[in-house]
């Protein structure tokens, strides 16, 4: 450091020593401006930046990045005690705090901000130490990212904590940590010097992310529809194993899941919002979309050609967590036949020019299909010539 008394020539120089103290002795009366040289013996000295003064009227924040600090000597017999310079590095750390919403176990584009939910949540991160007396500083989480960014770190084992708690008791478990795969709601990082830039280069702030899961879960049943009318029955118990479920939310994350042997499906840790439900048979199946065995209100906000779209509530404003969509599939096959007035019955069990159409005596004779003693489709049989065929 360089001591200028102000309106003249005389200048002292002092060095710090280990613990950053530094004393000039023999100052005259006056005013005197305390100055930091460019070119210093200190490592990595470029990478430090003024932070703030303190004469002993408490702190002040750095308007330049140059220090030039005026202290006032009363007398000859003046001490001039306690003044402070401070530097910070600039060293940054970069990371996310996000929800997992493609259950892929680590932070990608698809994961979604706190802040973006309908109903916004802010995470509490803060920055600290294991080093006593170290004061916390509460970090900014971008309410539409989920990026978060420390500036100005020198050399020092830091620590970023999350309140998963609070997160918590929103409905949201917290499943990965930065630079690590497992879970730990507080995670060191070492800062070597400062201008480490180790933990903000490139995209490592992808591998520094702090990801939950919603307890969200979207379930239901696959039935198979054998009256092919659109509407859910007692009597359709039979299921299909293999559909493809497929939620799409207004995002465009797709999640997927296939029907199981039981004809059941589960997508667990669905995020909170809007998700377009649909679903497919196997390819060459024989079945076609038919219905929802649930009704529009409630999660389900509207039917859609081969699905429905389903509100998810946050987890913790949904009584249950638990969202319940059931559809029905139903086959492409179909039955015909005739039902005729055997003329000549001698004629065998065929149908021929002789017979009669059996709606030319009974206009309104059905045939009734059923399923377990269930009626589930009637037809009128109806002639359309003479034909045999036609009858």
């Amino acid at each position: 450091l360089t001591l200028t008394k102000t309106g003249s020539t005389i200048t002292k120089q002092v060095t710090t020593d280990s613990k950053g103290n530094f004393e000039a002795g023999n100052v005259s009366e006056g005013d005197w401006i305390i100055t930091a040289d460019s070119s210093q013996s200190v490592a990595d000295w470029d990478g430090y930046q003024l932070s703030y003064t303190d004469i002993g009227q408490g702190a002040v924040k750095a308007g330049s990045p140059n220090l030039s600090l005026k202290v006032h000597v009363a007398d000859n017999k003046s001490l001039v005690n306690g003044i402070e310079i401070g530097y910070h590095g600039s060293a940054v750390i970069k990371g996310y705090v996000v929800i997992d919403a493609d259950n892929d176990g680590k932070y990608s584009a698809n994961d979604i901000a706190f802040g973006a939910l309908s109903t916004p949540i802010t995470p509490k991160l803060v920055l600290t130490s294991a080093k006593s007396g170290f004061v916390e500083q509460e970090i900014k989480v971008d309410d539409q990212t989920g990026l978060f960014e420390v500036s100005g770190l020198s050399r020092h084992d830091y620590v970023l904590k999350i309140d998963d708690n609070a997160i918590e008791r929103s409905g949201y478990r917290l499943v990965f940590s930065p630079n690590s795969m497992s879970a730990s709601n507080q995670v060191t990082f070492s800062v070597n010097s400062p201008k480490d830039d180790q933990f903000s280069a490139g995209n490592v702030a992808e591998q520094q992310a702090f990801g939950f899961k919603s307890e969200n879960v979207l379930k239901g049943t696959i039935y198979k529809d054998y009256s092919g009318q659109g509407t859910h029955q007692t009597y359709h118990t039979a299921t299909l194993s293999g559909v493809n479920v497929v939620a799409t939310n207004s995002h465009g994350l797709t999640l997927t899941v296939d029907s199981d042997s039981k004809g059941e499906y589960e997508i667990a840790n669905i995020g909170e919002g809007r998700w377009t439900i649909s679903v497919e048979a196997p390819a060459n199946s024989g079945y076609d979309f038919s219905y929802v065995a649930q009704k529009v209100g409630g999660p389900i906000t509207s039917m859609t050609g081969n699905g429905v779209v389903v509100d998810i509530a946050s987890p913790s404003s949904s009584s249950t967590k638990i969202t319940t969509v059931d559809f029905g599939l139903k086959g492409q096959a179909s039955i015909e036949g005739q039902v005729v007035i055997d003329v000549i019955a001698e004629d065998g069990a065929v149908i021929n020019a002789q017979d009669i159409g059996i709606d030319t005596l009974f206009t309104d004779y059905t045939v009734g299909l059923y399923v377990d003693n269930n009626l589930v489709k009637e037809v009128k049989a109806v002639s359309t010539g003479s034909a045999e065929h036609e009858l």
